[in-house]
């Protein structure tokens, strides 16, 4: 109602929403809290990093990350039939390729749509899930940015690796290590996302670097052989870098002499004193 106002949606907007399309909104964490949900069938715990606190919790902090939330009361049957959906993914489904061995893995696969300024960009892969789906002891989110490719292509490989690794502790059947092995290698960053990050990177490093040199904490030495790497920092770019630093130092300097010598009142006796040491500041 926020978005269009009371008794103002529409069928196909709802239509939508119920396979997670349109207005849908989520974070990471909220999926796999809902993971979470689905695999107790009905309740869940408030998401949190610290599991115990060492000497014991004396004053109760961890009390409240404890509670069983039940928003709603569902019966059992409805939620069975979830897991079956979701257990026929990962046997016959768009999951197939991520099962876990020895393990009943319930899973879901997902495709982003992804847009920048209206213009489409590679969509993201998508992929939750809980495991084991009897007295399940995990429940996982993934979204691999900018892949191009389906739920079941990077995301479902990625969660079933990390599902084996937590359940069993190790990964070693050689298909799913070389599997893993090619996981871990790929790139699949855009040539825009990577170009800015170059971009910013450099850009930090530039200031870094010539805050050091500007303090005397390191000096600049030039390449005797006269080799040129692009990767090198341009002793021009530092030397503008530190003219700023200069400047912005010198102002900061100025500003905080201005505001010591201003007074509430000017008096007809000091009107010329305050004017000479006006005039005596640094320009």
């Amino acid at each position: 109602d926020k978005l269009y106002g009371d008794n103002r949606w529409k069928f196909c907007q709802l239509l939508s929403m119920s396979i997670g399309q349109g207005e849908v909104n989520t974070t990471p964490i909220q999926v796999a809290n809902e993971m979470a949900y689905l695999a107790n069938k009905g309740w869940f715990i408030t998401p949190h990093i610290v599991d115990s606190i060492e000497g014991g919790d004396k004053f109760g902090l961890m009390d409240k990350y404890k509670v069983k939330h039940r928003p709603i009361d569902i019966p059992d049957s409805i939620f069975e039939a979830v897991h079956d959906g979701m257990q026929g993914v990962m046997e016959r489904g768009t999951g197939a390729g991520a099962k876990v061995p020895g393990i009943v893995v319930c899973g879901k696969t997902g495709t982003v749509e992804n847009y920048i300024r209206g213009v489409k960009q590679p969509n993201h892969s998508f992929f939750t899930a809980f495991a084991p789906r009897d007295n399940p002891k995990i429940a996982i989110m993934c979204v691999v940015e900018n892949s191009g490719r389906f739920g079941g292509t990077y995301a479902a490989p990625i969660v079933s690796l990390m599902i084996e690794k937590y359940l069993k502790d190790s990964i070693t059947d050689k298909a799913r290590l070389a599997r893993l092995e090619q996981l871990s290698n790929t790139n699949l960053m855009p040539p825009r996302i990577a170009a800015a990050l170059k971009t910013m990177d450099s850009l930090d490093h530039i200031k870094d670097t010539a805050y050091m040199i500007s303090k005397g904490y390191i000096k600049m030495s030039k390449d005797t052989l006269g080799v040129e790497d692009d990767e090198e920092i341009k002793i021009a770019e530092i030397e503008k870098v530190k003219l700023q630093l200069k400047q912005e130092e010198e102002k900061r300097k100025k500003d905080s002499l201005a505001k010591m010598l201003k007074t509430e009142a000017i008096l007809p006796d000091n009107k010329k004193k305050l004017t000479e040491q006006n005039d005596s500041l640094p320009k």
